[in-house]
């Protein structure tokens, strides 16, 4: 009888044993991918700010370039060059956040497809640059038909 509570003692050492060994691995494959996740979440989170910031700086630029042609609205609508004065200063504000905010762009590290966006983006900037000043030169030497015109037409 000592011998089978011996053995019974044994296997049951031995079970214990196997069990302790079984959930040390577990643990240890448990452990070895939580690096691995963290620097997965990491790198994912990277990307997503990087993404939300492109938006951002995007959004910015067409909202200033917005602002900007409701100003040369309301300058093609103002008759006198007083009150047009302050009208040119928020206009050259609002191009200047929309300049800045497609630089920002230009510097943010993009992929080749999206680099091609902002280049095409850059361009269609400067030919709006253009434009703009032209008709901004049509308002103060031809006067607000001529000026609204060209807007009209370009």
């Amino acid at each position: 009888m000592s011998s089978q509570l011996l053995a019974i003692g044994s296997i049951r050492a031995r079970l214990v044993l196997g069990f302790a060994v079984l959930l040390g691995l577990l643990f240890a494959v448990a452990a070895v991918p939580r690096p691995r996740l963290e620097e997965l979440a990491a790198r994912t989170r990277d990307i997503v700010d990087r993404q939300a910031q492109l938006a951002i700086l995007s959004q910015r630029a067409n909202q200033h370039s917005q602002a900007a042609a409701i100003g040369l609205l309301n300058l093609m609508q103002t008759a006198e060059r007083e009150a047009r004065v302050p009208l040119y200063a928020a206009m050259d504000a609002e191009l200047a956040a929309a300049d800045s905010a497609v630089a920002g762009l230009e510097m943010a590290m993009l992929t080749p497809a999206l680099r091609a966006d902002v280049e095409r983006l850059t361009d269609l900037r400067r030919r709006y640059s253009e434009l703009f000043q032209t008709t901004v030169e049509l308002i103060e030497i031809e006067g607000s038909a001529p000026a609204r015109r060209h807007f009209e037409d370009r």
